[in-house]
């Protein structure tokens, strides 16, 4: 007899719908889906079938999430193209694709690195005020540094902001 006390257990929803409510809240490579799936316990066959539907109905698409992707952190994160790529690589995007991402997003948006460069430098001296200006210029490089950005164009924007001080 059940005493009603006991926790009933909920059926496990299918991959594919667990799938589906990942896709609805973001964009997923088909590496990463895959992982995410895998981690939640689904099987290898489950995963496969799930991320074989999707991306013949065109659900899960990297051409699309590497395009989505490198315009989101180009354009709103100010990161630099060298970077997106290596960051489209963890995603499991092949590196020729996530050059041409990039370099699309560069074209369509009209950007120009260096422009990028001495802009995100300007934002972090602004924070920078009161610091000596060997520490200034050390932690100007490093923050464009960390964001990919070519040592030609940290130089560059690095002397413009420093001597607009």
């Amino acid at each position: 007899m059940d005493s009603g006390n006991a926790p009933r257990e909920r059926p496990r929803e299918s991959a594919h719908s667990y799938g589906l409510k990942l896709l609805a809240m973001r964009a997923y490579s088909i590496r990463d889906l895959g992982r995410k799936l895998q981690r939640r316990g689904y099987s290898e066959e489950d995963v496969s079938e799930t991320v074989a539907s999707f991306t013949g109905s065109g659900l899960l698409d990297d051409e699309r999430f590497a395009r989505q992707y490198a315009r989101s952190r180009i354009v709103n994160d100010s990161a630099a193209p060298r970077r997106v790529v290596l960051l489209l690589g963890r995603y499991g995007i092949p590196r020729g694709l996530a050059e041409e991402a990039v370099a699309g997003t560069v074209e369509d948006e009209e950007l120009n690195p260096a422009d990028s460069a001495e802009l995100l430098a300007r934002k972090k001296a602004a924070t920078l005020t009161g610091l000596d200006p060997a520490v200034a210029r050390r932690r100007l490089y490093g923050y464009l540094a960390r964001r990919g950005f070519d040592l030609d164009h940290i130089r560059s924007a690095v002397a413009t902001v420093l001597a607009e001080r």
